[in-house]
């Protein structure tokens, strides 16, 4: 082992015990302050990744499948510098958008392709306009696209997932389907919701709430827009218990 890998080494540990002794801090704190009950804690327009900084090594590694805008991207890439952002996207023109607004950025890796339980050519539906794949927009137009499966993926490509990001508007739960082996090693997932008064989607968060609570997992916070958007931070349990119990 090289002296630069030594020192790479050292210094994980150091700024890992040093996330850990932060996040203890974090919870002392909020929880003087009233935001965490028992179990689990919601609060209206709060920035997410100022939920998890805390919890996540000061060198993690992120998948963020179905990034619709480099914003939340680069806002991850700006708050780990020392970490690695797996982002895919695979239609085109928010391929080609994401790509471009993340150029400058070493730490993030944009994929053009979709998730799903094999590795295919898929067809996804896409907008004519250059927006694409708009919420509670009937697609006009469809283009076919090489897939991952993400475990697979996984397997070749990285040693560890420090967090699992979502944002498929309910198509979640075929990726859980075909992604078990980075679910189960996962420290935290978080699942962008959306049209939350729809009982179809209602019903698909659902699931993926109790699926994650199955797997060992305890919701950390719920962060939304009343009506609209939110993201639901999902923790592993013994996470949760050391430093929230």
């Amino acid at each position: 082992m090289t002296a630069q890998k030594l020192f790479r080494k050292d210094c994980r540990f150091f700024y890992l015990a040093l996330s850990f002794f932060n996040i203890g801090i974090f919870a002392q704190n909020s929880i003087a302050e009233g935001f965490f009950p028992a179990m689990t804690w919601e609060q209206i327009n709060t920035n997410t990744i100022d939920n998890i900084q805390h919890i996540l090594p000061f060198d993690p590694i992120i998948l963020e499948i179905g990034s619709k805008s480099s914003e939340n991207t680069l806002s991850l890439a700006n708050k780990f510098p020392y970490g690695q952002i797996y982002t895919f996207q695979p239609d085109p023109d928010l391929f080609e958008i994401l790509q471009k607004e993340t150029a400058k950025k070493e730490n993030v890796h944009v994929f053009r392709h979709a998730v799903s339980q094999k590795r295919a050519n898929i067809k996804i539906f896409t907008q004519e306009k250059e927006v694409s794949n708009q919420r509670g927009v009937a697609s006009k137009t469809f283009k076919r696209v090489p897939s991952v499966n993400l475990d697979e993926w996984f397997l070749l490509n990285v040693d560890r997932i420090d967090a699992l990001k979502l944002n498929l508007d309910g198509i979640e739960k075929s990726i859980f389907k075909s992604a078990a082996r980075v679910i189960d090693q996962c420290m935290m997932v978080i699942i962008s919701t959306a049209h939350t008064l729809n009982p179809r989607f209602q019903s698909i968060y659902k699931y993926l709430f109790s699926h994650l609570e199955a797997r060992g997992f305890t919701r950390l916070s719920y962060t939304y827009t009343p009506k609209k958007d939110g993201d639901a931070i999902y923790i592993k349990n013994h996470i949760y218990n050391f430093f929230y119990r």
